[in-house]
């Protein structure tokens, strides 16, 4: 956020407690024995702290400038933030497929059965794949729809056409955990065995 917006609306808020003194000195010169005097209120108080209550207005609209100029700012911020999210998760995807393409190659070889041990661990990057995958058209759809009111009341539809919505659960598919502690089949991967290579 520019520092200009900062110092800008802490000037104003500072004249608002100005105004707010004079208008409190102004009541105060108006009275008599702490008994307030009607006849010196309206000859020349009134006015007075009339002109105040408008300069006060001003300030308040001034400050609901700036509030409004901040807003627009940290907006852009975070805008800027979430495209780099995006970029990074395109690249993601990419390489997610490349991957996935690369598995299917090798199964569809004839693989001697000696190289079992390699075929399961192709199967857990797969299933790795598929949950990183998962994380990157989540990704996609909230950007799509974060502007959308009450989205987290609208089912959507995802690739093996299973309806999420609220009230809705898929926690049998291992990719829809949250993290790797959630997610068993993650810990259970077998390293490659020294030698074995595609």
């Amino acid at each position: 956020m520019p520092k200009t917006y900062m110092e800008n609306v802490e000037a104003v808020l500072l004249d608002c407690n100005s105004v707010v003194d004079q208008i409190g000195e102004a009541v105060k010169k108006n009275q008599a024995n702490g008994v307030f005097t009607k006849t010196s209120w309206v000859m020349f108080g009134k006015s007075d702290v009339q002109k105040l209550r408008e300069s006060l207005e001003a300030y308040k609209m001034a400050l609901s400038l700036g509030m409004h100029a901040m807003t627009i700012s940290t907006t852009h911020e975070i805008k800027n933030d979430t495209t780099t999210i995006r970029d990074q998760t395109d690249a993601i995807k990419v390489n997610t497929d490349a991957i996935l393409a690369r598995l299917d190659h090798i199964r569809s070889s004839n693989v001697p059965s000696k190289r079992k041990r390699i075929e399961e661990w192709m199967d857990d990057v797969t299933t790795l794949s598929k949950y990183a995958e998962s994380i990157y058209e989540g990704t996609t759809l909230a950007d799509s729809v974060i502007d959308s009111p009450a989205m987290s009341d609208v089912p959507f539809q995802t690739s093996d056409t299973t309806v999420v919505g609220p009230g809705t659960s898929n926690s049998n598919r291992p990719w829809d955990h949250n993290s790797d502690s959630d997610c068993p089949w993650f810990h259970t991967m077998k390293p490659l065995p020294p030698g074995s290579y595609f």
